[in-house]
């Protein structure tokens, strides 16, 4: 459970789905929205979040949306519950800001989503679920801290 859970933190790390196991139905929910799999479109999303948002976890990871982040360190993973398949974890997601645009590979109609912030740490909180190996469900809640910020713990 610890290696999947670490290997979505690699996937992101190196824009490679296929360095994570997960599952077909995998969601990711951010901060309370889900941001994958969504068979009904977020009317207040432009187009373009709305056609990467539809992807499930492999395939959007595979579009290089998530390629402003320059690491995820410390990741923090404290807590293994075999019984429920959950994995919780504080890590530190670091963007260096001098990203501007993110090209996207594989969406047809979407070459390019803007990057509007600077340099940035995130601190979240995120679970994961984990079934025969393989990652099902994300909860992730973030806030932003100054760039390359401690995490205080």
């Amino acid at each position: 459970m610890f290696q999947a859970t670490d290997s979505y933190f690699d996937s992101i790390e190196h824009v490679d789905g296929s360095l994570a196991p997960f599952a077909d139905d995998c969601e990711r929910h951010e901060n309370g929205g889900q941001t994958t799999t969504n068979k009904v479109p977020d009317p207040r999303a432009d187009p373009a979040a709305q056609k990467i948002n539809a992807l499930n976890c492999r395939d959007q990871m595979n579009t290089h949306n998530l390629a402003y982040i320059t690491r995820i360190r410390p990741r923090r993973l404290l807590i293994i519950d075999e019984e429920y398949g959950l994995v919780f974890g504080f890590p530190m997601f670091v963007h260096r800001g001098n990203v501007r645009s993110i090209k996207i590979a594989g969406v047809p109609g979407v070459d390019t989503i803007p990057m509007n912030f600077g340099p940035i740490n995130l601190q979240a909180g995120e679970i994961f679920k984990i079934r025969a190996g393989k990652i099902h469900e994300i909860e992730a809640n973030g806030f932003l801290l100054p760039y390359n910020a401690a995490s205080g713990w």
